[in-house]
């Protein structure tokens, strides 16, 4: 008899919904203290995630002071990491 598993969940860092984690981009810090966009999610280091969604994307990176992902990777975002992401999120039509 197989056991049917669940698959792992994640919570958005911008709208703080949870979805399965092969919906989501992970944005990953590695070992080395570099931040990278991890699409596949193959890379190892502590991670958050963010829906495909624009308005996440907005709330994630905030007003002022500590974005949500620096503020769950412990680290400054790069500006090219931003790029990445905005590249990756778009608007749907």
């Amino acid at each position: 008899m197989t056991i049917k598993r669940e698959k792992p969940q994640r919570t958005c860092v911008g709208c703080r919904k949870r979805f399965d984690q092969s919906d989501l981009l992970a944005i990953t810090r590695l070992k080395d203290g570099s931040v990278i966009v991890n699409k596949d999610q193959n890379e190892k280091g502590r991670s958050v995630y963010i829906c495909q969604n624009p308005v996440c994307l907005k709330k994630a990176r905030g007003k002022k002071g500590k974005s949500a992902l620096e503020y769950g990777l412990k680290v400054s975002i790069p500006e090219n990491v931003w790029e990445a992401l905005e590249k990756l999120v778009q608007p749907k039509i």
